[in-house]
């Protein structure tokens, strides 16, 4: 078991597993992370480690990273669209956190993102408070060069304070408990070959 934490912060989203959507989808992804890596950097006056994985979501070895990054992440980020809420992943993910903020009442914890419609999240996640960037996420390279991205920048910026302030005080250390994760897939990670002739 840990003792203490070793991520500052869990982001937690939804990957599109198909190929061809596959970087598509994970553009504005990677883009807000490390736009949030960059100003939690000043913010904290050292580089964030975070918890963020772009792997398959299958094998044990997955489940036991997964459960470790869970239980010793400070804070958590998590990106919220529809297919978030059908991944039983994400929403092991999110309701570990959701534990969590009721272990630790008076901490912040928990910060969700939504980036598209809101209408059809579960009851308990309406009722959160979120970070709206709807108006602010697109998948479209030519995006990061006009208007909103700066918008989304500056957006950025204040999310990342409010994001340091947890981190600098986070609840006690605890065996913190988690939601169930789903039963690992039978499909295997595809490995790399290296050829040695």
């Amino acid at each position: 078991m840990m003792d203490n934490y070793v991520y500052d912060l869990f982001f937690s989203y939804r990957r599109v597993n198909i190929p061809e959507e596959k970087e598509y989808g994970l553009r504005w992804i990677r883009t807000f992370k490390s736009r949030i890596a960059y100003w939690l950097h000043l913010e904290l006056g050292y580089e964030p480690k975070i918890f963020f994985d772009e792997a398959i979501e299958t094998g044990q070895i997955w489940r036991d990273e997964l459960k470790n990054g869970l239980k010793t992440a400070k804070v958590m980020v998590a990106i919220w669209n529809p297919p978030y809420f059908n991944s039983k992943w994400c929403c092991a993910e999110w309701q570990s956190f959701e534990l969590r903020a009721q272990e630790v009442i008076g901490s912040k914890v928990l910060f969700p993102v939504k980036v598209f419609d809101g209408d059809n999240f579960p009851e308990k996640a309406k009722s959160r408070e979120w970070k709206d960037y709807v108006a602010l996420f697109s998948n479209e390279e030519y995006f990061w060069k006009g208007p909103k991205a700066l918008q989304l920048e500056d957006e950025v910026k204040v999310f990342s304070k409010l994001l340091a302030k947890s981190i600098r005080n986070p609840p006690q250390f605890s065996d913190f408990k988690l939601a169930p994760l789903p039963e690992s897939s039978k499909v295997q990670p595809k490995v790399k070959l290296q050829n040695f002739t």
